[in-house]
């Protein structure tokens, strides 16, 4: 496979995928269903640290499951930066439970 080729394909996938994350996110249910994985996850929560270096892990790895999808939502469009989630105005019920 060429390079141009490879690349073609590569921005393809990558439209793709952006083109996805902005549909999922954006449709009516998308902020409802983050918001959900931030609670759950424990987004929100300072600090990860609870004396079990597995459980640490663990939680660490929930985080950066966060981090990865706010980094899509980034590149698709749907939010201008991961900072963005910090504002109020964008998800004012974030860190509290869902009814």
């Amino acid at each position: 496979m060429e390079a141009k080729e490879f690349n073609k394909k590569s921005q393809d996938k990558e439209k793709s995928r952006n083109d996805a994350y902005r549909t999922v996110f954006t449709g009516p249910g998308g902020w409802i269903v983050f918001e959900d994985l931030l609670n759950e996850m424990e987004f929100w929560k300072a600090s990860t640290f609870v004396g079990d270096a597995r459980m640490a892990a663990f939680n660490d790895g929930k985080k950066a499951a966060i981090l990865h999808i706010m980094e899509r939502l980034v590149e698709a469009g749907v939010m201008k930066s991961k900072e963005d989630l910090l504002k109020p105005i964008f998800l004012p019920n974030v860190g509290q439970p869902i009814s």
